[in-house]
C-alpha cells in the first residue's frame, strides 16, 4: 500500500487513509481500556474454561507489540525490559495475580505505547515503510515494515479486542459493545 505524502514523509491532512488507520488505532484502545477497566485483579488473570489468554496477559502483549512497532518505526524499545519475557508470544501464561503487573500498569503502559507509534506514523518515509523489519521473527510474515506497522495497529488488535470479549462472556460478565 503507497500513502500519499508530501515529500519524502506521510502527512496526516493529507492522506485519509492514514487518518482512518489512526482512528482504528485510537478506537482500539478504548476497547481495549472498556473491556477491562471493571475488572478485579483476580479475574484479570482468571482462565475460563481453557481461555488461556486472560486480560492480563492480553494488554501486555498489545503493550509489547506496540513498542516493538514503534522499533520498527525506528524509535527505542520502551518497554519494561523485566516485563518482556511474560507478554512474549508463546510465553507460559499463568493464573497467578502476582506474575503480572497490576492492570493499572499495563493500561497505561498500552496506552504509553500507542501514543509513540501514532506520533511516529505521520512522519514515516514511504522507504521506511518498504524496508524489511530489523527483528528477524517478522520475516516470516511481513516482507515489510509497514505490512506489521498495519497488522499490529489493525488485525493484531482486533483479534485481542475479540478475545476480550469472548473472555468476558465465559466469565459471565457481560458488557455492552461501545
Amino acid at each position: 500500500m503507497t500513502l500519499i505524502r508530501k515529500g519524502s514523509t506521510i502527512r496526516v491532512g493529507e492522506n485519509h487513509m492514514l487518518e482512518h488507520l489512526l482512528f482504528v488505532y485510537e478506537f482500539n484502545l478504548k476497547h481495549l481500556r472498556y473491556f477491562v477497566e471493571d475488572l478485579t485483579p483476580e479475574q484479570c488473570v482468571q482462565q475460563p474454561n481453557g481461555l488461556i489468554n486472560h486480560p492480563a496477559w492480553q494488554i501486555g502483549h498489545l503493550a509489547l507489540a506496540a513498542d516493538l512497532a514503534a522499533f520498527e518505526l525506528g524509535a527505542d524499545q520502551t518497554f519494561p525490559q523485566e516485563w518482556a519475557e511474560r507478554f512474549f508470544p508463546g510465553a507460559p501464561i499463568t493464573a497467578e495475580v502476582a506474575d503480572y503487573p497490576s492492570m493499572t500498569e499495563l493500561v497505561d503502559q498500552l496506552a504509553t505505547q500507542h501514543a509513540r507509534v501514532a506520533s511516529l506514523l505521520p512522519d514515516t518515509t514511504e522507504a521506511q515503510l518498504a524496508a524489511p523489519c530489523q527483528m528477524e521473527m517478522l520475516h516470516r510474515r511481513f516482507s515489510k515494515v509497514g505490512d506489521f506497522i498495519a497488522y499490529i495497529m489493525t488485525g493484531h488488535e482486533g483479534v485481542h479486542v475479540g478475545q476480550l470479549a469472548c473472555w468476558r462472556r465465559e466469565m459471565g460478565i457481560p458488557r455492552e459493545d461501545l
